[in-house]
């Protein structure tokens, strides 16, 4: 059994949950209340929490013949991806998170794919390599941030050489999907040997960046007490906003298609985009299928939880 629903509301509902559980076993226990009604409580209690986690199981398997997709994804992680200028149901997230919840969206719609995930700043890491297990690459995709890298400015021409090096040991198309907020450089030039990798099997690029037009403040680091500190240069405050047209020119000369967001709140657009870009081949493969029982711990809650109310309420009666 998985858990496909773990994140800070869930957590913070079972803790209070939790939190209920043990003070109601206590209170139980100093008055030597009847045990049958403390565990009924108790397992109630432990079958909602459960519940909130959206449990999971494999059962079964089965042989589909689907589109399949092979999809890179590159998370820029330089410390400027830590800018909190990405809107989101009227409240601002980081771009890091915002690449993240874009492929996670992605992926949750189009889960018959193969997907690999990379990582860069200075430097370029190859995080994952292609896979099925949607849920390994959700749990590995959870965990991205600039600690993975050593060197935090964004380095275009060694990302797109450790791609290329990718790409020539793969016998299949796919699709390269990068997300950044570009670079200080106003020019940029590949090797033609790098491009030569990547059109290989007709391979797709598709670059997408983050941005808003007034940009926000890079975060240095955080105090003890979780305030954003920001990065300066001569007393000021730097300021990092995306390098559109630099964005623009650099995918224009190299035939690479472009995108540019500043919301999360209708990424439809952008998701059909990715998928006309994708090379598709037909094949015929095994899925292993997982059925959602979520629903049994909340049917045992509820009934765990009416019979604890009929017992008390009868037992209160006789006293």
């Amino acid at each position: 059994m998985i858990f496909e629903n773990i994140n800070e509301s869930t957590l913070l509902i079972s803790i209070i949950f939790l939190w209920i559980w043990t003070l109601f076993s206590w209170e139980n226990y100093k008055k030597n209340k009847n045990g049958f009604l403390v565990t009924l409580f108790q397992i109630a209690i432990i079958c909602i929490i459960i519940s909130l986690f959206s449990p999971r199981y494999w059962d079964y398997t089965k042989t589909i013949d689907s589109e399949w997709w092979k999809i890179t994804f590159v998370l820029d992680v330089s410390k400027s991806m830590d800018v909190y200028d990405m809107l989101y149901n009227w409240w601002n997230t980081s771009r890091l998170e915002a690449q993240k919840w874009i492929i996670s969206q992605y992926i949750k719609n189009n889960i018959y794919n193969q997907y690999s995930l990379f990582a860069f700043a200075a430097e370029t890491l190859e995080i994952l390599p292609f896979t099925s297990d949607i849920w390994l690459f959700q749990t590995i995709l959870l965990w991205i941030d600039k600690n993975n890298v050593s060197k935090y400015w964004s380095e275009f021409v060694w990302l797109f050489q450790t791609l290329s090096d990718f790409v020539e040991n793969e016998d299949n198309a796919w699709t390269i999907v990068i997300f950044t907020d570009g670079w200080e450089e106003t020019e940029i030039s590949l090797k033609q040997s790098v491009i030569q990798k990547i059109d290989k099997h007709n391979s797709k690029v598709i670059i997408i960046g983050l941005w808003t037009e007034t940009g926000w403040y890079i975060i240095e680091w955080q105090d003890f007490f979780g305030r954003a500190l920001y990065k300066t240069y001569q007393w000021e405050k730097v300021i990092s906003k995306l390098n559109n047209q630099v964005l623009r020119n650099f995918s224009s000369k190299y035939n690479f298609d472009y995108y540019s967001i500043n919301d999360l709140d209708n990424l439809d657009n952008l998701f059909q985009n990715i998928t006309d870009q994708v090379n598709q081949v037909n094949i015929e493969k095994n899925i292993s299928l997982k059925r959602d029982i979520s629903y049994i711990f909340m049917s045992l809650f509820i009934i765990l939880f009416t019979l604890f109310l009929i017992f008390e309420n009868i037992i209160w009666r006789k006293k």
